[in-house]
């Protein structure tokens, strides 16, 4: 699948995510409150516990809608160049 094509895919909302536990509909709440915000949101759980579903949910349900979506297994990075990312790094930190 192209990237262009992967771009037009639809994203699953709030109304896709079919339960009647009340814990779960408490995160689809949340998920609406969330998705009209400018902060950053940090969703982590069990493998197999639908994240990327809530990741593609706050994005679809917010105001950035319009805009690409992507996602990224932070897992699937090593550490080292995880903390980079998210801290930065100094000149000449890499140097062997």
């Amino acid at each position: 699948m192209k990237t262009s094509e992967y771009l037009k895919q639809k994203l699953y909302v709030t109304d896709d995510i079919i339960t009647q536990n009340k814990k779960m509909l408490e995160m689809k709440a949340m998920i609406l409150e969330v998705s009209n915000s400018d902060s950053p949101v940090l969703i982590y759980g069990e493998t197999g516990t639908g994240k990327e579903l809530v990741a593609e949910s706050i994005h679809a349900e917010g105001k950035r809608r319009t805009g690409n979506f992507i996602t990224q297994n932070c897992a699937a990075i090593p550490s080292h160049l995880l903390e980079s990312m998210f801290f930065g790094t100094e000149k000449g930190g890499f140097v062997l």
